[in-house]
This record gives structure tokens, C-alpha cells and sequence, in this order.
């Protein structure tokens, strides 16, 4: 059962050097906030983090070992810890993710996967303007915004972000 988004500010946040450290720090971060709000004999921890320049939507699903998925709120800290990753997993030309998805497995195993190239599937879908605001802030090549990304600007190819 996914949970409704929590109510929790999107930190403004523009393109930042990369560093692994820091990177390392924050998925544990992650992990370890997780690990506190998930009920005990938990099975799989789910987390999903849709992320643009200024709005985020957080879902958090756990499963227990009879397959029951217990409401669970997400933690307030992940927003900023996600905009944070999100901003300094940005490559020029190229942009950054627009979705993250966060695993874990018990006891503390844990893998991510980031989405930069397909449709993140808002619900509800944000507006146009939402798109092109991130656009201008983690800016893309045109040759790296995806064809549903320019349908959702009104962009032919070559009108790119850069």
C-alpha cells in the first residue's frame, strides 16, 4: 500500500560536484531513517522519491512477512537528503534523475536505482511549467531530453533546454 505524499518542503537546490563520501553518507542516511519508522519483523522497505526543482511527492511501502503492508509515513528527512543527491548526481548536458527508488531487505541490505530518462508518472501530473522550471535549473542538451519530456513542454526537437 503506498502512502499518501508526505507534507515535507522541497529544498531548492541547483547542480553541486559530485563526491562519493557524501554520496555513501546520504543512502545510509536514507537507510537509517528508514529502519526507524518501519514496524518490527518487517519484510521489504519501499521507498519512492519523485523530485523536480522545488516539488517532491514521497511514497513509502512496507511489507511484512504475511504480505500486509502497514500505513507507514515516510520520513521528513528524506526530501532533503533526495534533493541533495539529486543535485549532485547532475551532469552537465545531461540533466539528473527524476525518480529514485530505495530497497531494502532485512537485516539492513539495501540497493537504488535512479530514473533520469522515462516518464516518473506523476500523479497528478505536474504542470508544464513545473517541467520547464527544472529544465532551467538542471538544464539538459536537447539531444538528452526525453520525447516524452518535450510533448509535456510543447517542444519539437532542437527547441532543447540548452
Amino acid at each position: 500500500m503506498n502512502q499518501p505524499p508526505a507534507e515535507a518542503p522541497v529544498p531548492q537546490q541547483g547542480p553541486r560536484p559530485y563526491d562519493r563520501q557524501r554520496y555513501e553518507e546520504l543512502t545510509q542516511r536514507l537507510g537509517r531513517a528508514l529502519l526507524e519508522v518501519a514496524p518490527a519483523g518487517w519484510r521489504r522497505i519501499d521507498l519512492t522519491v519523485l523530485l523536480l526543482a522545488g516539488v517532491g511527492d514521497l511514497r513509502l511501502t512496507v511489507i511484512m512477512p504475511d504480505g500486509s503492508s502497514p500505513a507507514v509515513d515516510p520520513p521528513r528527512e528524506c526530501m532533503p537528503v533526495a534533493a541533495e543527491l539529486r543535485s549532485m548526481m547532475y551532469r552537465p548536458d545531461e540533466g539528473t534523475w527524476f525518480g529514485l527508488r530505495f530497497m531494502m531487505d532485512p537485516p539492513s541490505a539495501y540497493w537504488i536505482s535512479f530514473n533520469g530518462d522515462f516518464d516518473p508518472g506523476w500523479d497528478p501530473p505536474v504542470p508544464p511549467e513545473t517541467w520547464a522550471g527544472d529544465l532551467a535549473v538542471f538544464p539538459r542538451a536537447d539531444e538528452h531530453i526525453p520525447g516524452w519530456l518535450r510533448e509535456r513542454l510543447g517542444q519539437t526537437a532542437g527547441a532543447g533546454g540548452r
